[in-house]
């Protein structure tokens, strides 16, 4: 069975502490995502790069400020970067 970021609910995860700058808990998501089965294609593709649109939308919407979209876009980055 392939595993799926959708089903398990990463996105969810993951966008909490993105958006309160909480590298750690970005890295633990990964990281048990990584345990679970998870490809670094398929969390760049169903995790890291939807979920900066989806945090570029919320700007937009201003439903967050220019701050939370900086520091949620350094740490994505970041994050991918490792």
């Amino acid at each position: 069975m392939s595993y799926s970021v959708q089903s398990c609910g990463l996105v969810e995860s993951y966008v909490k502490p993105l958006l309160d700058g909480n590298r750690a808990q970005c890295r633990r998501v990964i990281e048990d995502a990584i345990a679970q089965g998870a490809t670094p294609y398929q969390l760049v593709t169903e995790l890291l790069w939807p979920v900066m649109e989806m945090v570029q939308m919320h700007h937009r919407e201003d439903r967050i400020n220019r701050n939370t979209l900086n520091l949620a876009t350094r740490l994505n980055r970041s994050i991918t970067d490792q």
